[in-house]
């Protein structure tokens, strides 16, 4: 019999507890669903509370706040902007930073968003330049690299000679200097008669198709919650939080809030991929074969959905969340995604789901996916999925369905909407 076993809940209608060992639930990823108000947020929190009293190590990446008030053997910390700290940061949380020179170059050019293959290819070279530029400071030109008309074979000779250290991820380069940069790639490729060996004078239709994108960079690049990404103060960073968390035997949990970063040009699932990026190197160096770490997705559908980033990046930066539902459980790297609607978490992810927890649902679709996820469901029991009550779910693992009521958790998430009944009432006045 298992030693370490969690205490989610009992069954419906009955006093007996539900203990259920951590390698059942985790052991190749798990997924909480369930329509707003039906109390995933609840059962994920009781699930959290449950793993801290061992050791246990699981990073949360909270999106909405709602999970602001954990404490046991939990760290917080949350990406710093120059925004003002509101409720969704725990009092002791520790600022961090998540910055660009430490993504993968797939990652940062969908932070810029580029639409068309030229914009893509412009970007490209231009991060290319720049970082030629800090390891040969003499071709400099005010932090950048004016090519029109210059000749390329020293350049290409230096690109060649620094290929090492120009392609690796962490290879720091000015960010604040890229849309110019971006504008100075715009040139023909070369000049006509003998001087081929250099670059033509200016492509205005090539400049002019880049107009929206630089505009674009010097856009984000000027947005003070993005400094944390920009130009990060000497704090440590999300990846060294991560690594630290690894190896410390006092935490259980690392939750990281992702609230302080706007909502906007697909920041938070970017930043989020790359977390998961980071966790995945880990996975395949072996780092997490004696300490294996779950990785939990609050509001999934935020963080992991298809993305509409320009085609050849998605081609070059493979979805890192399906790359870790399909790898990640030999290596000691697992998922748990919670979210409001399974067909808005991709199916490849969904279906490598063995532990399934089904609140309240009461779309036919969604209804339909968790049929397909779970074979032995009849249709009794799909159609109870629509009625179930708050804190109430069906369990499924291995063709073993139950209904469970959810015990509820120390520290129940910051998820309740307004009381009306309070907020609503008349203030008593003389007379009345």
């Amino acid at each position: 019999m298992s030693n370490i076993l969690l205490n989610l809940g009992k069954k419906a209608e009955q006093s007996s507890n539900i203990l259920i060992p951590p390698e059942q639930v985790f052991g190749c990823h798990c997924a909480i669903l369930g329509g707003a108000g039906s109390g995933k947020s609840w059962t994920l929190t009781r699930l959290l509370e449950e793993s801290a009293k061992f050791q246990a190590k699981i990073i949360l990446l909270d999106v909405t706040g709602e999970h602001a008030n954990l404490d046991p053997r939990t760290f917080h910390v949350h990406i710093q902007s120059e925004e003002r700290l509101d409720s969704t940061i725990n009092r002791n949380s520790h600022p961090v930073t998540a910055p660009y020179f430490e993504i993968t170059e797939p990652d940062l050019c969908s932070l810029f968003d580029p639409k068309t293959p030229v914009q893509l290819f412009k970007l490209q070279s231009a991060i290319r330049t720049l970082k030629l530029l800090q390891c040969e400071p003499e071709l400099s030109e005010n932090g950048v690299f004016q090519k029109a008309t210059r000749i390329k074979t020293h350049y290409d000779e230096l690109i060649r000679l620094h290929e090492k250290t120009i392609g690796r991820p962490d290879s720091i380069f000015n960010v604040y200097n890229l849309a110019q940069q971006v504008g100075y790639e715009c040139v023909e490729p070369c000049t006509a008669g003998p001087e081929s060996h250099s670059w033509g004078e200016l492509n205005s239709n090539e400049h002019r198709e880049c107009a929206p994108l630089i505009q674009g960079i010097q856009e984000l690049l000027n947005q003070p919650a993005l400094r944390a990404i920009f130009n990060p103060p000497p704090t440590p960073s999300v990846f060294e939080a991560l690594e630290k968390f690894i190896t410390d035997e006092n935490i259980s949990i690392l939750r990281i809030s992702l609230t302080q970063l706007p909502s906007t040009h697909r920041i938070r699932p970017i930043i989020a991929g790359a977390i998961a990026r980071a966790l995945l190197s880990l996975a395949r160096n072996g780092a997490l074969l004696n300490s294996p770490v779950v990785l939990a997705l609050d509001e999934s559908h935020q963080l992991v959905s298809q993305n509409s980033m320009y085609p050849q990046i998605q081609k070059e930066n493979y979805p890192v969340f399906e790359a870790l539902a399909k790898e990640g459980r030999k290596m000691g790297l697992t998922l748990c995604v919670a979210c409001q609607s399974p067909s808005e978490i991709p199916q490849t992810i969904l279906t490598q789901c063995s532990f399934l927890i089904v609140h309240r649902l009461t779309g036919k679709s969604d209804q339909e996916i968790v049929a397909r996820s779970i074979g032995s469901l009849n249709e009794g029991t799909l159609k109870k999925l629509s009625t179930l009550p708050q804190g109430t779910a069906l369990i499924s693992h291995e063709n073993h369905s139950l209904i469970m009521r959810v015990h509820k958790p120390n520290t129940p998430p910051l998820s309740q909407g307004p009381d009306y009944q309070k907020m609503w009432q008349r203030p008593s006045t003389d007379g009345e």
